[in-house]
């Protein structure tokens, strides 16, 4: 059975080929169709993941040093992450951060399309303020019909053949309901890569996300539940469909919370201090014993001469 599934990444559209739409299974989402322009301090977790200055998709704050996005979002190489900012044209305020790893879930796209989820470590502290704060996550899964929010920069509207669908540059949102998971499997015509780790999304008709709202948060009572992932391009009156972070939420804390993950300077100075506490606690245990052999020693002599 064949179904057209895309990817959100907006650099997707230039392979969009005219006339050859069909070649695609997936399209990530790029932008949100038929949303309203985010006010300035609405998504202080929101970044746009770039690539020579470009946006490619979108993520979320979740630490200092930690962003959740899709995991199919980190294939493009010298990624930046600029943060503080809901225009994409005004860089006053905004600040960019590099990346020093990323963790991609290991069972991404195993099966085909699902675990679309992915961590980024930045080089920099992100430090907090109005515009650049975090966003709380949750293990909790969503109940059905629940009200959504997406946010991102994805295109305003889907034309498979423009080579450049037509992309905003102040952060676009649009309000969600949740889908029950057997009503969302059987609009996509039970398609393999709907499963229990995804969120199922719609609005209605001509809205919905798109090429460049990949890696976006979808926000559940100001919490982050879902990353976008993929869509029946674009607005089509199918279910947008969202990597779970309920579902996902052990990898996220691990990830987190795991000392692997720390940067290997600080590996480093931490087994240097516990190698110097070791030697330090051997040369006193040394330094006892010889005290103890010293006075043992002293004691015998003493005997000795009393004897005599």
């Amino acid at each position: 059975m064949y179904k057209h599934r895309y990817w959100l990444p907006l650099i997707i559209c230039a392979a969009l080929s005219r006339g050859t739409s069909a070649a695609f299974d997936f399209v990530n989402i790029s932008r949100i169709v038929g949303g309203q322009p985010a006010h300035a301090f609405q998504a202080p977790f929101m970044v746009s993941l770039q690539q020579e200055g470009t946006h490619v998709c979108g993520g979320s704050i979740l630490t200092e040093r930690w962003i959740l996005t899709a995991a199919h979002c980190v294939k493009h190489k010298d990624i930046t992450i600029l943060a503080g900012t809901p225009n994409l044209s005004i860089k006053s305020g905004a600040k960019v951060f590099n990346v020093q790893r990323v963790v991609v879930h290991c069972n991404y796209n195993y099966p085909q399309y699902a675990n679309d989820i992915a961590l980024i470590f930045t080089k920099e502290v992100m430090k907090y303020s109005l515009r650049i704060r975090p966003i709380p996550f949750i293990a909790d899964f969503v109940p059905d019909g629940a009200s959504l929010k997406l946010t991102g920069w994805g295109a305003l509207d889907y034309n498979p053949y423009a080579d450049f669908p037509t992309a905003p540059t102040k952060l676009q949102s649009l309000s969600f309901r949740s889908v029950p998971y057997h009503k969302c499997n059987h609009l996509w015509k039970d398609a393999d890569g709907v499963d229990i780790g995804n969120i199922c999304a719609f609005n209605r008709l001509g809205k919905g996300a798109c090429h460049g709202d990949s890696g976006g948060p979808l926000v559940y009572n100001g919490n982050l539940v879902g990353v976008a992932s993929f869509v029946m391009p674009c607005a089509t009156g199918v279910p947008d469909v969202f990597a779970s972070v309920g579902y996902h939420y052990d990898f996220i804390r691990t990830t987190i919370n795991s000392c692997k993950y720390k940067s290997f300077k600080t590996i480093a100075a931490q087994k240097l201090k516990r190698l110097q506490n070791y030697q330090k606690k051997k040369q006193m245990e040394n330094k006892d014993r010889k005290a103890k052999r010293t006075s043992t020693k002293n004691l015998v002599r003493r005997r000795h001469r009393q004897r005599h």
